[in-house]
Parts: structure tokens; C-alpha cells; sequence
């Protein structure tokens, strides 16, 4: 037989009672078996509903962020390999002659989105060169070249750094110009 407990005096009456036979205050009105037991299955199940949904949001959340690091990185090596490419195919042709004096000798795809290119000055030797006047004379022309030759509209995108080195007719070594993003994209 179910008891229930006056809330005054806290002694057991029976569940049909309406005022406690101790004390003789009025007793909680007992709810019978079943719906005591609806209303504990109904909150089992809104606690099950908002755990499901806790736990799909957090599945779809990761799937989300899962994917979006994967077209990041993606994107990342996917251009490395076109740099490779473009430098595989531009080698494909090397040497030539740029012009009377400048031969490109190959290119190479570099690490840190870097693109370079090696060239010759066919006909200067490192000691007959004021490095800071080839420099202040080719940095402008080789920046605009980036910013305005729609062939390299990809590198811009890509913010690549481009490397322009050069040697003397001997191999010796001149100058290495860098034109980055920043410098670029101005």
C-alpha cells in the first residue's frame, strides 16, 4: 500500500487521506501511479530530445569545421602545386634570352608561397655594376609588371612573394629582389 507524508508532522497516511490522522493538517493531493510515472517518462523524454539535439548540433558543428580546415589546407598545397607546375613548365623553355643582355636560366617554386626567378646578365661582370642603381632601377619596372601583366593575375590572388636573383656572366652572384604583396598590392 502507498504511503504519503504530511508535509506538517512528516508521518505516513494513506494516499487516499486528506488530513493527516497525526496531526490533522490537510495533505498534498497524491497523484495517482500513472500519471506520476507520465510525468516522469515525459521528462525522461524532453531530456533525451535536448540531449539528441546537443549532440547532433556538436556532429554538425565539427562536420563543419572539419571541412572548412580541409579547403584551407587544401587550397594551400593545391596552389603550392600549381606554383611547381608553372615553374616546371617555364623551365620546359629555359635558358633564353630575355633581351641582348638577360638570360633566364630556370624558375623554381619556393616555400612560403614564394616564386623565384634566376637570371644571368650575359654580358656584366659583378665589379663593373653600381648594385644600387640596377636595384632602384629594376624594383619599380618589375613591380609594376606584377600589378598590371594579366598573366599574373594568379600570383596576385594568391598573394605570392616573388624573388628576381641575379648573377653575372661568371655566376657570381649580384642581387636578389623581393617584391611581396605588401609592395604589390599598394
Amino acid at each position: 500500500m502507498e504511503l504519503i507524508k504530511c508535509l506538517h508532522c512528516n508521518e505516513d497516511n494513506k494516499t487516499n487521506a486528506r488530513y493527516c490522522r497525526y496531526c490533522g493538517y490537510e495533505l498534498p493531493k497524491a497523484a495517482p501511479k500513472e500519471l506520476l510515472e507520465k510525468q516522469v517518462a515525459k521528462q525522461t523524454k524532453s531530456s533525451t530530445k535536448k540531449k539528441l539535439i546537443v549532440a547532433l548540433v556538436s556532429v554538425v558543428a565539427f562536420v563543419v569545421a572539419f571541412l572548412v580546415v580541409q579547403q584551407l589546407v587544401q587550397r594551400v598545397f593545391s596552389f603550392d602545386k600549381v606554383l611547381m607546375k608553372t615553374a616546371s613548365e617555364l623551365n620546359e623553355a629555359c635558358p633564353f634570352m630575355v633581351d641582348a643582355e638577360t638570360r633566364l636560366d630556370n624558375a623554381a617554386a619556393m616555400p612560403d608561397n614564394t616564386f623565384q626567378y634566376n637570371y644571368s646578365l650575359m654580358t656584366l661582370v659583378k665589379d663593373s655594376i653600381d648594385i644600387s642603381s640596377f636595384e632602384a632601377y629594376l624594383i619599380p619596372q618589375i613591380t609594376n609588371n606584377i600589378k598590371t601583366n594579366p598573366d599574373m593575375e594568379l600570383f596576385r590572388v594568391n598573394q605570392v612573394t616573388m624573388n628576381y636573383k641575379y648573377v653575372d656572366k661568371n655566376g657570381v652572384f649580384i642581387t636578389k629582389i623581393s617584391v611581396g604583396p605588401e609592395q604589390y598590392n599598394e
